[in-house]
């Protein structure tokens, strides 16, 4: 298993650093686990990240805004499974 570096603040936002190559698939369980709300992933996190996400139908939003590695098609990709979530990105506009 990679290593994933994150921190749980108030059980409110996840926070993860993905240095590329992170265990996105244990990231999710864990938010799915914790029911949180909001998910925010800096670092070197990819498009290929993000399809662990996909199942995450509770998730309020998520801010890619730090990941240098996502492109707008990926996080338009997310949108189609994640179609309640507001999600931050650069140079994508936040859509619910």
């Amino acid at each position: 298993m990679r290593n994933v570096g994150a921190a749980v603040i108030g059980l409110v936002v996840l926070l993860v650093r993905a240095d590329g190559g992170q265990d996105m698939a244990t990231v999710a369980a864990e938010v799915s686990r914790q029911k949180i709300p909001g998910l925010t992933l800096y670092g070197g996190c990819s498009d290929e990240d993000l399809a662990h996400l996909k199942e995450l139908k509770g998730l309020q939003w998520l801010d890619l805004r730090s990941c240098n590695r996502v492109t707008g098609a990926g996080v338009r990709e997310l949108r189609k499974s994640l179609p309640d979530t507001t999600i931050y990105h650069m140079g994508v506009t936040p859509s619910m």
